[in-house]
């Protein structure tokens, strides 16, 4: 049962970890994520109940075989997350990136793509200095895809064939 205590500790406390911000992020999440949380109570419902769980996993670490019966609810509740991004996924409703990653990177771009279509492709466009190899020598980046996404790269200018592509 000494699996079972560190499994369960690490899990609630992870989950605290990713939880508990967001409920006080409302304002970023509607920045970066339009439109804006329009129930609120669905918004702050989910983080509350997300909450609510890492609790109960920090209850079963202090006694795995006294809440034994709890961990097969437990494991389903860790498990439903990723079940839906699968789904989401593969009926084209999220972005690509939050398949592979299980959350959104980067900052956020003005409008959304549209939940029934797949983002087009772009080419990569990167900074020339994360382009560059050990001791300055640039390493290629033609013929890669990636999502569309707005362009983050530290360098401002985007050579006039990365503009049209």
């Amino acid at each position: 049962m000494r699996f079972a205590k560190v499994a369960f500790t690490i899990a609630g406390i992870y989950g605290i970890a990713v939880l508990a911000p967001p409920l006080f992020l409302e304002s970023k999440f509607n920045h970066d994520y339009p439109p804006p949380v329009t129930h609120p109570e669905f918004f702050y419902g989910f983080f509350a109940l997300g909450l609510t769980w890492q609790f109960l996993f920090l209850l079963i670490a202090t006694d795995p075989i006294k809440y034994r019966a709890m961990m097969i609810p437990s494991t389903l509740e860790k498990l439903g997350y990723p079940v839906a991004i699968i789904f989401l996924h593969f009926q084209g409703r999220i972005d690509p990136r939050m398949f592979a990653l299980g959350t959104s990177t980067g900052s956020s771009s003005s409008s959304s793509p549209s939940p029934t279509k797949k983002p087009s492709p772009t080419r990569v466009t990167t900074c020339r200095r994360s382009r560059m190899g050990s001791r300055g020598r640039a390493r290629s980046t033609t013929g890669k895809i990636a999502p569309a996404s707005p362009f983050r790269a530290c360098c401002s200018k985007l050579s006039q064939r990365d503009r049209t592509s």
